[in-house]
């Protein structure tokens, strides 16, 4: 447990800070809670006993000061001290409340912040490694619940154990026979109740991430292969596949819920039974019940206020059960990330594409053995294309360049500096485009700025992009021009402009290496040679490597690479070849 709770502080971050703040809010409130109940003493001794309080501390602290002290005129100042008592006590809690609240939820929206960063700076093989929907699933679903049920379960243990500390020593002066026994039976029934259900609650907790994960995972699959999988018509399998995870997601979360909201009416009953204790500890001892009445009233009153924190205690243990699975997701994602960010992560090497190489490189995935000994040179200017078959690592060979992938051994030299640990020396200088077009479903222009805050997008250098990509005659004639949106993955608009599309991206960016990625193989010829046509426009200004599976794709190359058996063979250009 002390583990689990470093990692929950951990995750909480810079933000504990803040806590001390919030823990003058709980004692302020504690003080409030004790005025209350040790005020209803005095106020059921009058009603029921007038005389009884005539020598008490109360009496003098209180109503000495009341000129007419008749019964009435001291239950009437009592009543009003109560009232506001109780007001104020109303007012802090529905506060406090608020803060607990409030700081979870903005701790959950910097926390799903955090973890998309960490996904989008961690190692490109390690990304590999994990379906999307579980990145997706952590950033949507674990993040809320820890923010929501882990942390706000910690801070309210923190407000209620000061709260239910304060009440305890209030009724040790009243009664301590009464308090050792209310408290033993509520301790006793929490204790056991974790030992029996503890284990049960975070084995759930882990089967429900599971579920959520393969649900995600399979709603994402429905959705992106609607039209193949209509054309099969196979949408029952996957809406199976569907029910199947969410069903069991359901069944999981009612057998939590059921646990956890169980401790209360288990509480309540215990409530009885202590209430009935009394009253038979008091027969068999020859007390006046009459006397026992303000005792019961207080323990009643106490116990109002003690039930629900108990079961803030008995819920809040299941919830830190619950939410184990996915705080130990969370923080190693965290911590994992950072370690690789301190390590790795180093400033670009260059702003001025001037040359990249590389130097007797070799690679592997695990065992497998992809490149041997590779060795190739871009320059500025050139044109350079490389084939192989499906399979061959053109992708991979990319990737290596672009820093995703790291060298088994040998070297990637970008303007003869050996870049080190870096994971997109690249970074500002190139523009990748492969053969599924990356869109998000907003306007023309948008897509064309990625990434760039609607007021500080230049739209004249976006209709120049348009130009030069040669598709500023089609976005012209769209309903709104380039305020018009395009849809998911640009599906209003056909395979070759969203190449296109792609490409002004690139040239709005100024990028000096254009890198397209099997960017043409779902073409038609015609468009295809179309898209060269405009990468041919573009010769001396841009350097471009696309990679192909079929020589004449890359007619218009100066340089032609192909990837045969993990080796780089240089084959000229395309008059060499053919």
């Amino acid at each position: 447990m002390k583990n689990y709770l470093g990692k929950i502080f951990y995750l909480i971050g810079d933000d504990l800070k803040k806590l001390p703040w919030m823990l003058v809010l709980f004692l302020t409130l504690s003080l409030f809670e004790v005025m209350g109940l040790s005020f209803i003493i005095p106020y059921i001794s009058l009603i029921i006993n007038p005389e009884g309080l005539s020598n008490s501390y109360f009496y003098d602290l209180i109503i000495e000061n009341i000129e007419n002290k008749s019964t009435e005129n001291i239950l009437i100042v009592f009543g009003l001290i109560l009232i506001l008592t109780f007001v104020v006590k109303t007012i802090l809690s529905i506060t406090i409340n608020h803060k607990i609240l409030s700081f979870s939820n903005k701790k959950g929206a910097k926390l799903r912040k955090n973890l998309l960063s960490c996904y989008q700076t961690m190692d490109y093989q390690n990304y590999l490694q994990r379906n999307s929907s579980e990145y997706i699933h952590s950033v949507q679903v674990l993040a809320i619940q820890f923010s929501q049920n882990t942390m706000v379960a910690v801070l309210k243990f923190m407000s209620e154990g000061l709260l239910v500390l304060a009440i305890l020593m209030f009724l040790a002066f009243t009664n301590i026979v009464g308090l050792i026994t209310i408290f033993l039976l509520i301790a006793t029934f929490i204790y056991f109740y974790d030992f029996i259900f503890g284990k049960r609650i975070k084995k759930i907790g882990s089967e429900i991430n599971k579920y959520q994960i393969k649900t995600i995972a399979g709603v994402n699959e429905a959705i992106a292969g609607f039209k193949e999988i209509r054309v099969l018509g196979k949408e029952a399998y996957f809406n199976e596949n569907v029910a199947k995870m969410a069903n069991n997601y359901a069944k999981s979360y009612t057998s939590v819920q059921v646990l956890t909201s169980a401790s209360r009416y288990i509480l309540e009953l215990i409530l009885i039974i202590f209430i009935v204790m009394m009253v038979l500890f008091s027969i068999y001892s020859d007390k006046d019940l009459l006397m026992l009445v303000p005792t019961l009233t207080v323990f009643g009153v106490a116990s109002l206020r003690l039930m629900p924190a108990a079961n803030i205690f008995s819920e809040g243990l299941s919830q830190l059960r619950f939410g184990y699975n996915s705080t130990n997701i969370i923080y190693n994602d965290l911590v994992n990330n950072k370690k690789v960010n301190v390590s790795k992560f180093t400033p670009e090497v260059a702003s001025i594409f001037k040359d990249i190489k590389l130097d007797n490189v070799s690679f592997s995935y695990g065992v497998n053995a992809i490149f041997e000994n590779v060795s190739l040179t871009v320059s500025k200017g050139d044109s350079i294309g490389i084939i192989g078959s499906t399979g061959s690592g053109k992708t991979t060979l990319i990737n290596l360049m672009l820093g995703l992938l790291e060298p088994s051994s040998g070297n990637i030299i970008l303007n003869n500096v050996i870049v080190e640990n870096n994971s997109n020396p690249l970074k500002g200088i190139s523009a990748y485009i492969p053969q599924n077009i990356f869109l998000v479903d907003d306007s023309v222009k948008k897509n064309v700025a990625l990434g760039i805050l609607d007021e500080e997008i230049d739209e004249e250098k976006v209709f120049k992009s348009l130009k030069a990509a040669r598709l500023l005659d089609l976005v012209n004639g769209l309903p709104d021009g380039i305020e018009t949106i395009i849809g998911e993955n640009g599906n209003k608009l056909s395979g070759g402009q969203r190449q296109r599309l792609s490409l002004a991206r690139a040239l709005y960016y100024n990028r000096q290496l254009l890198i397209m990625d099997e960017a043409t193989s779902a073409l038609d010829n015609v468009t295809e040679q179309e898209i060269a046509k405009e990468l041919k426009a573009l010769d001396g200004e841009i350097t471009t490597i696309i990679v192909a599976h079929r020589f004449t794709t890359l007619k218009d190359c100066d340089h032609i690479y192909e990837i045969i058996n993990g080796q780089v063979i240089y084959r000229g250009n395309y008059d060499d070849i053919s």
